[in-house]
């Protein structure tokens, strides 16, 4: 006699809240045929690890880029999902942070009044 076994997937939940913003960035890194590309972007939503930009460059899950803020703040990056929307050719990627998060939107818990917000 056999047995029927389901597997449970744990449910995803995000361990850090995040907040809705609208901030120009700039982004750099290579696109997914190896070419050095530089382009503006927006941060749509931002956490303390990380967060979620819209972009004009197709990118890699896995990926290492940098972004820029308006303040000239470089960050390294990596990308953890991505999406592509035909109908309004919009693409948008969630991104990890790699390193120094000092002075990232959210850093240390900053709330949004606060001057670490403008990157």
């Amino acid at each position: 006699m056999g047995f029927l076994l389901k597997q449970v997937l744990p449910i995803f939940r995000r361990s850090q809240k995040r907040i809705t913003l609208s901030l120009p960035l700039e982004v750099c890194g290579k696109d997914e045929s190896g070419h050095f590309f530089s382009t503006k972007a927006f941060l749509r939503n931002a956490s303390p690890d990380g967060g979620c930009i819209v972009i004009d460059k197709d990118l890699n899950l896995g990926q290492f880029f940098k972004i820029s803020g308006p303040k000239g703040t470089t960050f390294p990056a990596r990308v953890c999902w991505e999406n592509y929307y035909f109908k309004n050719d919009q693409r948008i990627l969630g991104f990890k942070l790699e390193g120094n998060r000092a002075y990232w939107v959210l850093a240390n818990g900053a709330k949004r009044n606060s001057k670490s917000l403008y990157v």
